[in-house]
């Protein structure tokens, strides 16, 4: 190996080590929009049943499907929990859903979104339930 073959190893190892770096440093910034967007989503959620229960004491039937009451099962389950403030049993969530929203939702459809919402990273599972990470 000449020494200009060495020169040249060393200058894209250099290069290697930087871009290792940068990727890095591009991972942490994800993880930190990741998180905003998911205090974001809770936000929403909030604001949305808010406004839900502020029409409902008013009388008055918002054109918004979100708004409406006919919600997901998915959007109602992070309502609920958001509202909370704590972790939640799968009960407890069917609970709140049917008081909050007047339907009732199966324990067979309830499990799935669940699971679904843990693995988007936008619920949490603990030994006493689930809640906003």
């Amino acid at each position: 190996m000449t020494k200009a073959d060495r020169f040249a190893g060393k200058v894209l190892l250099r290069k290697r080590s930087s871009c290792i770096a940068d990727l890095e440093q591009l991972y942490a910034e994800r993880d930190e929009l990741i998180e905003q967007l998911r205090q974001l989503d809770a936000m929403i959620g909030a604001t949305q049943a808010y406004i839900r229960e502020l029409d409902i004491r008013a009388g008055d039937a918002p054109a918004d499907r979100r708004l409406r009451g006919a919600r997901s099962i998915r959007e109602m389950v992070l309502t609920v929990v958001t509202q909370a403030g704590g972790p939640l049993r799968a009960s407890d969530i069917q609970a709140r859903i049917e008081k909050e929203f007047s339907r009732r939702v199966e324990r067979t459809s309830l499990s799935p979104v669940l699971s679904k919402l843990r693995w988007a990273g936008k619920l949490g599972h603990g030994e006493e339930g689930w809640s906003i990470p």
